[in-house]
């Protein structure tokens, strides 16, 4: 092999040179999957613009986590996002709260983005700060496991047995000697399920005082709270800002002539009732190509809820409250417009 391919073939080398000739580096992949995590990758964007709607188109690059000179970049566990349609309203927004906000909140349903937008926007402003950190809270058990593992990465690896308590303090000690802009993603996970918004889980208790507490001191580093359930004590933090994700506008159409979908006078009907929402569509127009021949009419006229949609659908139910839960059944049981006090009636 080595003779006939120009190089030094080993079995040590051997997989990640066959890996190189069938992905040529530097190649955009592109991927409608936003769940796929890669503990060693950066990834980059390349802006293109399709029918006026930016599309962003992520390759794969070098090492997430690194240290130049002063600047501290901890992307691993950075989805590898490769396609992102639209949103260029909520970037600049978030730009812009950036400059003014050190607490800064995305919410919204499961699959409506909010993930992909911070993947964007972290590419645009990382340069602004000496450490970028990224950190999914679905990863670990305790918010104590998740601060001591923040402080290891800003102490580079090194911190004693005697320095593990009052971490909360160390943590935000870092934040204002340093302009940091720390992600904190999937934050649902830390709240109780079934229960009022916002009520925390065993042993996540002290990250409200955490978020408070950024709030109240002076620094110059922002730290970013994506959750699909919002945090009660948001409304008194006026160093924070909240950013509600809806569905996408027009770029929702992109995902369906991505996917090739037939009978286009009938796309603004199905983006209707998903909700303009990507993960949903996406995982609609999969039924559409496999069941119906592309065929969008034949997929609104048995009204089909596929199998991975309801599962999401269950998720996002069981962070409701019983309350609220009931308050969705007696909505939609109504044709109509329901009134306040039918609904006070009829719970």
């Amino acid at each position: 092999m080595s003779d006939n391919l120009n190089e030094n073939i080993t079995k040590a080398n051997a997989k990640s040179r066959l890996r190189s000739w069938e992905f040529p580096e530097g190649s955009p992949q592109l991927y409608l999957d936003h769940s796929h995590y890669r503990n060693s990758l950066q990834n980059s964007i390349l802006i293109n613009n399709y029918n006026d709607v930016n599309i962003a188109i992520y390759q794969e690059q070098g090492q997430t986590s690194s240290v130049s000179g002063s600047n501290l970049c901890d992307l691993s566990q950075m989805p590898a996002l490769k396609l992102c349609l639209g949103r260029v309203q909520e970037i600049y927004l978030l730009e812009q709260a950036i400059l003014t906000h050190q607490l800064i909140e995305i919410t919204g349903l499961i699959g409506v983005g909010k993930t992909t937008l911070m993947v964007q926007l972290v590419d645009k402003v990382k340069d602004n700060f000496e450490s970028v950190i990224w950190r999914n809270c679905s990863f670990y058990n305790s918010w104590r496991e998740l601060k001591l593992e923040l402080i290891q990465i800003f102490n580079n690896n090194q911190i004693s047995e005697f320095e593990q308590d009052n971490l909360n303090y160390k943590l935000l000690s870092y934040l204002k000697k340093h302009k940091c802009l720390l992600i904190l993603d999937q934050c649902e996970t830390l709240f109780q399920e079934g229960q009022n918004a916002g009520i925390y889980r065993s042993g996540y208790e002290k990250c409200e005082q955490f978020l408070d507490y950024t709030t109240n001191l002076e620094h110059q580093s922002c730290v970013f709270f994506v959750s699909n359930v919002q945090r009660k004590s948001l409304a008194k933090q006026e160093s924070s800002y909240l950013l509600k994700l809806s569905g996408l506008q027009e770029s929702a159409k992109e995902i369906l002539r991505i996917a090739n979908l037939k009978q286009d006078e009938k796309w603004s009907l199905l983006i209707e009732q998903y909700g303009a929402i990507p993960l949903y569509l996406k995982i609609a127009t999969q039924s559409i190509n496999t069941l119906f021949n592309n065929q969008v009419s034949a997929f609104l006229n048995y009204q089909i809820i596929p199998d991975d949609l309801e599962d999401i659908l269950l998720k996002q139910w069981q962070y409701l409250s019983k309350l609220e839960q009931k308050i969705m059944i007696v909505v939609s049981q109504e044709e109509q417009e329901i009134t306040l006090e039918t609904l006070l009636h009829n719970l």
